[in-house]
């Protein structure tokens, strides 16, 4: 674990002290950050690219408040770019879905399964990734939304359930599988 404590350069919004993890692999694993005086616990990752400054990354904390947080290579500094709408600060992040409208900025619904899609995390053959919070449990998820609903809704079901009961700390485990509003989606960890 790493601990790092910055100045932001004036593009950034504000510094923090960020608790990652950094793994062999090059990935790192933010697992909390300090926002306003308090230590933020991160209940999921999202989206995370490489910029010119170093790399980006989309983090939750709890009541699905969504943080872009940028680390800078060369210098092992964190800042966070965009807070929540709620933080009352300019540049912040808006929230994906409108308040006044029930669909999401692509035409996707706003909320599938009790989950409100916050942000696109990748499109595939088989339909788009997005990062969601799921109401009742207050956790963050991953939903995929399929393209296809024209095909068999049993075997959808059948493949499913079957995809849920695979226990491996190499699979995602599959939370909820469903159909509404004609989209078929599965809800992950």
């Amino acid at each position: 674990n790493a601990h790092h404590e910055c100045n932001p350069p004036p593009a950034m919004t504000e510094s923090t002290e960020v608790e990652a993890r950094f793994g062999v692999d090059g990935k790192i694993s933010v697992l909390s950050f300090t926002w306003r005086g308090r230590k933020l616990p991160v209940i999921s990752d999202g989206r995370q690219w490489g910029a010119d400054d170093g790399f980006h990354f989309l983090v939750m904390t709890t009541g699905a408040r969504v943080f872009e947080l940028a680390y800078e290579s060369l210098t092992g500094l964190w800042h966070i770019v965009k807070m929540p709408e709620s933080a009352g600060v300019e540049g912040a992040i808006q929230p994906s879905p409108s308040s006044t409208t029930n669909t999401f900025q692509d035409g996707f619904p706003a909320q599938l399964g009790g989950v409100r899609l916050i942000s696109l995390l990748g499109e595939g053959g088989m339909g788009r990734v997005y990062l969601g919070h799921h109401q009742i449990l207050d956790i963050g998820v991953a939903v995929k939304v399929l393209r296809d609903c024209g095909s068999d809704h049993t075997r959808f079901l059948s493949e499913a359930r079957l995809a849920a009961r695979i226990e491996h700390e190499n699979v995602v485990r599959i939370l909820h599988a469903g159909e509404e509003q004609g989209f078929r989606f599965l809800i992950m960890e």
